[in-house]
């Protein structure tokens, strides 16, 4: 069968809030899934989010009418709100490789 493409898994921030949570999270992440899984950190106060990103954000925003970061995206699709735990990202992740 062909190998599918690792699943995006992106952690979008205001300002580096966390440290070495995001070193925990990537390192549990691998762990578990490989190369299954590529995850990125974006800092929305940093010029350097992609514009696709920018955009994902501003849309979730709008919808939403708010956020609280971090977001977490899978596959650019919001997986969680306000969080960036370990377990959580996990969760999402496993969601997403299920589909």
């Amino acid at each position: 069968s062909a190998k599918q493409a690792p699943s995006s898994v992106a952690v979008v921030e205001a300002s580096q809030v966390f440290g070495g949570d995001s070193e925990i999270t990537r390192l549990q992440l691998e762990r578990m899934f490989g190369d299954q899984v590529n995850l990125t950190y974006f800092d929305m106060d940093s010029d350097k989010v992609p514009e696709e990103y920018t955009q994902i954000v501003k849309k979730t925003e709008h919808e939403r009418g708010y956020v609280f970061y971090p977001l977490v995206y899978v596959n650019k699709e919001l997986a969680a709100v306000g969080t960036a735990e370990g377990f959580q990202v996990i969760q999402a992740v496993r969601k997403a490789l299920e589909r």
